[in-house]
């Protein structure tokens, strides 16, 4: 009776690692598109915008007033935000935009020239993060914290 040959296959181990050195969880990175309802938005719009949408609340964005988009004169408005019967124009500030006292004297010109406007209709304007730097809208959380606290949801 003849054998075959055989071959002799060694046993490929995995690597082990050491005990309590197992890869740790890392936190899922908030993924941002750049837009909301359509139109280009900022980091900390997209974040507001979510957090609007998460509580149901109803909003427009980037509404024009005085003239039409892009020309002279137009003021742009960031959030209008429709709740319980109320409106609220919200505009959002990131910290590079309106930092130098000339860039915070142009948004209370425009402040002052959409309260006129919206006058009767909704409340005054709202700066976020508020002149007090209250508010913080760097991230998904502090926006959901935010739209909870000023809309007492």
């Amino acid at each position: 009776m003849t054998i075959g040959f055989r071959y002799k296959v060694k046993k490929v181990h995995q690597n082990k690692l050491d005990k309590g050195v197992y890869p740790q969880p890392t936190m899922e990175k908030e993924i941002l598109t750049g837009l909301v309802q359509g139109k280009d938005a900022t980091d900390i719009e997209e974040y507001l915008a979510r957090a609007l949408e998460k509580q149901g609340i109803a909003y427009k964005f980037q509404t024009s007033y005085i003239a039409q988009m892009s020309l002279p004169g137009e003021v742009r408005l960031d959030f209008l935000v429709h709740y319980e019967g109320l409106y609220y124009p919200i505009q959002v500030d990131g910290e590079y935009a309106h930092k130098s006292a000339a860039q915070k004297e142009r948004d209370r010109q425009r402040d002052a020239i959409l309260n006129r406007r919206l006058a009767g209709l909704t409340q005054l304007v709202v700066r976020v993060p508020s002149d007090a730097q209250r508010y913080d809208l760097t991230g998904q959380e502090s926006a959901d914290d935010f739209v909870r606290e000023f809309f007492i949801v």
